[in-house]
């Protein structure tokens, strides 16, 4: 049996000619992106805006964060951008990960932050806030790093930053975070 391979389908222009409209699928799959992707240009990065979608109402995210489409996802939409572009993706829909976000969790710790830093993203931003009438919903940002040495440097401050966290009087299920941690650690041990 062929394996299935995600689909890009550009829906259109976006704001601009440098943005392009679309949605990421693969049959069978009940995991789905639409969004906005800008190409970049000059000196401004490439970047995706992404809302999820899974085809159902309510979703387990911890169990979503371990499925291997939802990785796959992520990780196409990941390789589609250039080191410095940034992937953003809403989590309006995903409640546990706004809820931890607001409670100070750092975003590797939360379930969508996770997903992200497994695959390659290491530099996060809540934007849990809308600037001005454009930014739309609550996203999570994660950053391709620019080079492997910035990589490293930001995966060892993100893993700190969570073991800090960890000293603390952390809000959540502690064992789970340290579960992620050593696997955020063991990832980080396979890409310097």
């Amino acid at each position: 049996m062929a394996r299935r391979r995600w689909k890009y389908a550009p829906l259109g222009r976006g704001r601009n000619r440098s943005e392009e409209n679309f949605t990421m699928s693969k049959p069978q799959s009940g995991v789905m992106a639409k969004g906005t992707r800008f190409k970049g240009r000059g000196a401004i990065k490439p970047w995706i805006e992404a809302r999820l979608t899974f085809g159902i109402e309510e979703v387990d995210e911890w169990r979503l964060m371990a499925s291997k489409d939802l990785m796959e996802l992520i990780s196409a939409m990941v390789k589609m951008l250039q080191p410095g572009g940034r992937l953003m993706v809403t989590y309006v829909n995903l409640p546990l990960t706004a809820a931890l976000l607001e409670r100070g969790v750092p975003p590797p710790l939360t379930p969508l932050g996770h997903v992200m830093f497994m695959c390659g993203l290491t530099s996060f931003k809540d934007w849990y806030f809308a600037e001005g009438f454009l930014e739309g919903d609550v996203k999570l940002q994660g950053e391709v790093a620019m080079t492997a040495g910035k990589r490293r440097a930001q995966t060892r401050k993100l893993l700190a930053e969570c073991e800090k966290y960890l000293e603390g009087a952390p809000y959540g299920n502690v064992a789970r975070y340290k579960k992620l941690l050593s696997r955020m650690t063991r990832r980080a041990g396979t890409n310097r």
